[in-house]
């Protein structure tokens, strides 16, 4: 217990630490309050001292873009389109072999990488680091970037659909961060479904406590308007101490000739998870009068009528779209059609 003097008493303070005051941290221009920011690692994704997750479900790529974004960092090129100020990258993966690794990180740089360490740690002889270890591995390599690929295989959730363990056991990575002023990317799975239907918040695996832990949240999605045999994943973003992007990037991947080329070929409306947006809009150009309701957008697309919702009232209020009802059917049943323009 500490104490804090004040004239004529000791007052006794329960902690090791003390409040402060606004009045003094107070900020008065713009100039000092971009001040306050943590060095940009990624413009508009990612700064020094931070911890993010890169999730994905399967066939999402979630170790390509991971490497990508790692390899950027280290070699100052940019990433998805966004400036990138160069650091030192430690990667440590769990789940390949070392050749497997080798021949992915070979794949996308296309120049020998600099700044660029990594550890594969999928041998089950060899020791796991505990989180407390990632401070001296941060310290001793000048590391600026640490990817951890993927949280389900480092061991440090002892309940993975605990919230209070997770909580705890992970709040540690935010103290390390801080105090290394490094940034801490972990690749994460989606929930069971490879959360389809799941906001960014609720998509990743275990306990939803995760949403509240990280920083930033990337998710990862199949882009199903894609060129047949030509992948490509959505990325949404949930941004802590970001401006929130309007729209979430559609990444190409192109494999050609062993590189990775990995370019930014559009653009999906945030909530737009799986191009519903763009197929409601088609199916109601076709139907033009007639119209269709949620439970036909369910039986076109698998889409829930929550997120049909969410869509519509998007649609409608961006005035592409109208409600209406149907003399023959229940008045409580909804249906939409284009709207004529004015």
């Amino acid at each position: 217990m500490s104490t804090l003097a004040e004239p004529n008493k000791t007052k006794v303070v329960p902690f090791d630490w003390q409040v402060l005051s606004a009045r003094e941290m107070w900020v008065p221009d713009a100039d000092g309050i971009r001040a306050l920011d943590s060095p940009t690692i990624i413009d508009g994704m990612l700064r020094e001292g931070e911890v993010v997750s890169l999730i994905g479900g399967a066939k999402t790529y979630k170790t390509w873009i991971a490497i990508a974004m790692a390899n950027a960092v280290a070699s100052e090129s940019s990433f998805i389109g966004k400036e990138v100020n160069r650091a030192r990258v430690c990667y440590l993966d769990y789940e390949l072999k070392l050749n497997c690794f080798r021949k992915r990180l070979s794949i996308v740089a296309s120049a020998q990488p600099d700044n660029f360490d990594f550890k594969c740690l999928r041998r089950g002889n060899i020791r796991l680091p505990a989180i407390r270890d990632l401070k001296d591995l941060i310290v001793m390599g000048n590391y600026k970037l640490l990817v951890i690929d993927s949280l389900y295989r480092t061991g440090w959730l002892s309940e993975e659909n605990s919230n209070d363990n997770t909580s705890k056991e992970l709040g540690a990575l935010q103290g390390i961060a801080e105090e290394t002023g490094a940034a801490i990317v972990i690749v994460d799975h989606t929930a069971k479904g490879g959360g389809k239907d799941k906001s960014v918040q609720d998509a990743a695996r275990g306990a939803s406590a995760k949403a509240g832990f990280f920083d930033s949240l990337f998710l990862l999605r199949p882009n199903e308007n894609a060129p047949e045999g030509n992948p490509q994943v959505i990325v949404d973003m949930v941004l802590r101490d970001w401006p929130s992007p309007k729209s979430s990037p559609i990444l190409d991947l192109d494999f050609s000739n062993y590189q990775l080329d990995l370019e930014v070929v559009g653009e999906s409306s945030k909530g737009d998870k799986n191009g519903n947006k763009q197929k409601i809009l088609e199916m109601l150009s076709e139907r033009k009068d007639v119209g269709a309701s949620y439970r036909e957008f369910d039986g076109e697309f698998e889409v829930s009528e929550s997120n049909a919702r969410r869509i519509m009232n998007k649609l409608i209020s961006e005035g592409l779209v109208e409600e209406f009802k149907k003399p023959d059917e229940h008045a409580q049943r909804k249906f939409f059609k284009l709207k004529e323009p004015l």
